[in-house]
């Protein structure tokens, strides 16, 4: 149990009293202006709508931006309540933004609206948003509302679109399970006894259960799953970079939101001078690709995939096949050797010392305890105990122990050359072979039960390895967990972490499964490209179990790609 400072408890209850305070607020707004709340078909209606769709709505007066945004308010503020997926609950001031907006398109006319004029957008807690604190979830954060909006945020304000809320992350942003004593656990929306996951799983269970249309997220260990151009410089580590990305229920918003970030004239190239203004680039019209060459990576060889992942790869495979492009298998290079620069690199500064030192007297949760452990060990330990794990059949648990370590100065000039070499033959592989562009599967597992995310981490090395490539990769759900798929289809290493991981999977039917798409440096637009196909061709219907009453009671529904609608309507 975690014993919070009498100060820190203090500073938690005002903090949760103030989000209390606009909840409450809102509920006397809505009660003031009833006419503000859409009804359930209308809910519905909306919530089918991509991003892109609501925004071409509101700008043909077909919608109300303050309507929208009410809406939404009400659907994240359930989301908190119920699922812990927010943090700051901005609903207010977002209530007078769209308000404003709509006077602008009434005053001004369409053409002096931005591409996102209105469109309510939630950003991960830690993103520095003007008038919001940015605590993940430390303490000392706390009352300690920020000057300015980060870069891209300010780019997407500028484009018309309206910061309404802010989403759950894991303290300190190195664990897939977001959670922290501030703001609590965020559950999943389509298994509550489940993880969203993390960093982003705050932002992920948003917009899945409906709650957002579009968020911003960040991935240093695949849980944004699409890479935005800003650098991250916290703590000066830059080997493995944190990488800020879009996150959306489909491919063509986050198309819409790269647009504006990448866009030629954006003012992230003004506000961080240090950054190639590199555009986005228009691939085609009509949207079709040519015949591409794309390899196909069953399993990276650290931890086997389950079946249900596994068949979403090869229903992905099979999808593209269809559509003229050609499949071939592609090994990742080096058996292990990605995760030993992966965790050489994220461990090099030795005992957690970047994480610990900006806790500021936040209490260290419990899952980081193990890998506190690790990370404090001694050399004389790693030798002594690494024959002992592997005798006793625990090969990768010794690999881990060994590599997890401390570095000098030129031991880290050695792993960084080791790391640039690794990713020069990585694309040079891709290109020797003809390759344009990956896929694999998003994860090993589906989503984790809560608690196990400590033992597990280990299983999203399909994600942290395009990582520590730094190449562009996003990721498409495509299917969902069938009730036989409880189970890996085959086992490489029965070892304690591939027991934990098949006790995890009983239950796990019915969650999303989806596939990974990456690509060679600055192709990201390609990237989006062969997502968009996967995403036209493979859909799973989505949860949205917060849709709002006249009441506030909820009448939660199931929205699948058979109720597309029309936006000719």
């Amino acid at each position: 149990m975690v014993k919070l400072s009498r100060e820190q408890r203090t500073g938690r209850d005002a903090k949760l009293q103030a989000r209390e305070d606009q909840r409450s607020e809102l509920d006397a707004y809505v009660k003031a202006r009833p006419e503000l709340v859409m009804t359930i078909d209308e809910q519905r209606e909306l919530l089918h709508l991509r991003a892109v769709q609501v925004v071409d709505r509101i700008k043909s007066g077909k919608l109300s931006a303050e309507k929208v945004m009410v809406c939404m308010c009400l659907l994240a503020r359930r989301a908190g309540q119920e699922l812990a997926a927010t943090t700051e609950e901005l609903f207010m001031r977002a209530i007078a933004s769209a308000r404003a907006a709509d006077e602008k398109l009434a005053r001004e006319g369409e053409a002096a609206c931005g591409p996102l004029h209105g469109l309510p957008i939630s950003i991960k807690d830690h993103i520095d948003v003007e008038g919001a604190d940015s605590t993940a979830g430390i303490f000392s954060r706390i009352q300690a509302p920020r000057e300015r909006n980060a870069p891209l945020v300010q780019a997407l304000v500028d484009a018309g679109a309206i910061i309404f809320v802010k989403s759950n992350v894991p303290l300190s942003l190195m664990l897939p399970e977001s959670m922290n004593d501030l703001w609590g656990r965020a559950l999943n929306p389509w298994n509550r006894e489940r993880t969203p996951g993390g960093s982003s799983g705050g932002e992920g269970a948003l917009i899945a259960c409906g709650a957002s249309f579009v968020g911003l997220g960040t991935d240093i260990g695949g849980s944004a799953g699409f890479s935005a151009p800003q650098r991250d410089r916290r703590n000066g580590q830059q080997l493995i970079l944190s990488s800020p990305g879009p996150m959306a229920r489909n491919v063509e918003d986050l198309e819409a939101i790269m647009r504006v970030l990448c866009a030629q004239q954006s003012p992230m190239y003004d506000l961080d001078p240090m950054l190639p203004p590199v555009p986005f680039r228009a691939l085609r019209v009509p949207r079709s690709l040519p015949r591409l060459r794309i390899g196909v990576i069953a399993s990276d060889e650290w931890f086997n995939v389950s079946a249900g992942c596994a068949r979403a790869l090869e229903e992905t495979r099979a999808v593209l096949q269809d559509l003229g492009h050609e499949l071939v298998p592609f090994v990742v290079p080096g058996k292990w050797k990605f995760v030993e620069l992966y965790m050489g690199s994220m461990a090099a500064e030795g005992g957690l010392r970047n994480m610990k030192s900006g806790l500021d007297g936040t209490p260290f949760l419990d899952e980081y305890k193990e890998l506190e452990m690790i990370a404090n060990a001694p050399t004389w330990l790693r030798k002594a105990v690494a024959p002992v794990l592997r005798r006793a059949g625990e090969p990768r648990k010794a690999f881990g122990f060994e590599i997890s370590r401390r570095r000098t100065v030129m031991e880290y000039w050695e792993l960084t050359k080791e790391v640039e070499k690794y990713r020069a033959d990585f694309c040079a592989l891709m290109k020797d072979q003809g390759v344009d562009a990956l896929i694999c599967p998003g994860g090993a597992l589906p989503a984790l039960p809560h608690g196990v995310s400590k033992k597990l981490a280990v299983t999203a090395s399909l994600t942290y390895l395009f990582n520590l490539l730094h190449l562009p990769a996003g990721t498409v759900p495509v299917t969902t967990v069938r009730d036989d798929e409880e189970k890996f289809a085959h086992v490489d290493i029965q070892d304690e972490w591939q027991q934990i991981a098949t006790a995890t999977l009983k239950g796990s039917a019915g969650l999303p499964a989806g596939v990974q798409v990456v690509t060679l440096p600055f192709q990201d637009e390609l990237c989006l490209e062969i997502m968009r196909e996967i995403n036209e061709n493979l859909q799973i219907d989505q949860p949205y179990p917060f849709i709002i009453d006249g009441d506030g009671r909820g009448a939660g529904d199931t929205l699948g790609r058979s109720r597309e609608v029309d936006d000719e309507k």
